[in-house]
């Protein structure tokens, strides 16, 4: 089922925060075992640091980069996947047991999917969040319980922090945008712009502020400021 859209919860930046933790627990609270799930995960990783996760700098050259541009820096470093401003600090985007399925970034803002299995068999849950990198605070911008990745197939953000995503849900595949206010930091609810499996659910197209995707093999426009 659905979960609640747009449901911020303010983040800091501090090194190593476990974004993934805080969205089990504060997130979601559907179950024990999924907080319990991403908690071992994270206690894994201190101790396999001797009590204490060295924070990785921001790019630095062992780390393998995932994405970058003149602003920022997306990259994967001890099984987790982070997100800093080139020579700042780094924010853990997914951490613990948690699956990067889908990441776009553009300026200092990151749209990241991420999916977590509870091994306990408690269920499987998909998540796609909106992080501006340059104060560490992120959003959940929708969830879904399913058995498999592939809930957010694709998504497209501005330098500005507004983003739109392809929702492929139980029923019908169908199309959202938010804005910047809404997304990070505010409370009005995303827009529906379409939905039906006409949608060709990897199409989304973002130039300047104008979203285009295809719906029944014509391509259709929206704006995204």
């Amino acid at each position: 089922m659905l979960s609640g859209r747009l449901r911020t919860r303010p983040q800091t930046a501090a090194p190593y925060e476990n974004a993934g933790l805080l969205r089990g627990l504060a997130g979601h609270a559907r179950s024990v075992a999924f907080a319990a799930a991403v908690l071992m995960g994270c206690l894994a990783a201190v101790a396999c640091s001797g009590g204490q996760a060295a924070a990785p700098a921001c790019g630095q050259s062992h780390v393998s980069i995932v994405r970058e541009n003149r602003a920022a820096v997306v990259f994967r470093e001890g099984g987790g996947v982070y997100g800093c401003l080139r020579g700042g600090r780094p924010l853990a985007l997914v951490r613990g047991p948690s699956r990067l399925t889908l990441l776009r970034l553009a300026g200092h803002f990151a749209a990241v999917a991420w999916f977590l299995t509870d091994p306990g068999g408690g269920g499987s849950t998909e998540e796609l969040d909106v992080f501006d990198l340059s104060n560490g605070r992120g959003s959940e911008v929708s969830a879904w319980d399913r058995s498999s990745p592939g809930a957010f197939p694709d998504a497209v953000i501005t330098p500005r922090g507004s983003i739109a995503w392809i929702e492929r849900t139980p029923i019908l595949p169908q199309i959202y945008r938010c804005p910047r206010v809404s997304c990070v930091g505010g409370t009005r609810h995303a827009a529906r712009l379409d939905r039906g499996n006409a949608i060709a659910v990897h199409s989304l197209r973002l130039r300047g502020t104008r979203i285009s995707w295809l719906s029944g093999g014509r391509r259709r426009t929206s704006s995204l400021r």
